[in-house]
């Protein structure tokens, strides 16, 4: 993201976590949709971040990875002063995206074999 200046060993727990987001989302959404989009996707992160446990972990970094993705694709549109797209479909990118943007952000084809990381597990 663009001008984020959030440092990542502040980033110690969920209210930190979604520090950056709430000032953003505050500051330059005034789209009842992408606001609605945020606080479902955000609920869903704090859900999975309370009940994570050793039998859960890998599905629930799975999903939480997807789900960050979600938050960077929304947060780049609601940033970009420069493309004009409506709520419904900045959430049908971010819907559609999340789950092959690390691959797409290293700039790896589909074809590409994909790291042992956790990064990739949805692209798998």
């Amino acid at each position: 993201m663009k001008n984020n200046l959030f440092k990542q060993e502040e980033m110690t727990d969920v209210v930190a976590y979604f520090s950056y987001f709430d000032e953003q989302i505050n500051r330059h959404c005034v789209d009842e949709k992408l606001n609605q989009y945020y606080a479902d996707v955000k609920a869903s992160i704090e859900g999975i971040a309370q009940d994570i446990s050793q039998k859960n972990m890998m599905k629930s970094i799975k999903q939480l990875i997807v789900l960050d993705a979600k938050l960077q694709i929304l947060f780049f549109f609601i940033e970009d002063s420069v493309i004009d797209w409506s709520g419904s479909e900045i959430i049908a990118m971010a819907e559609k995206d999340s789950k092959k943007y690390y691959q797409e952000t290293f700039g790896l084809s589909a074809m590409s074999d994909l790291s042992h990381s956790l990064l990739f597990m949805e692209s798998a």
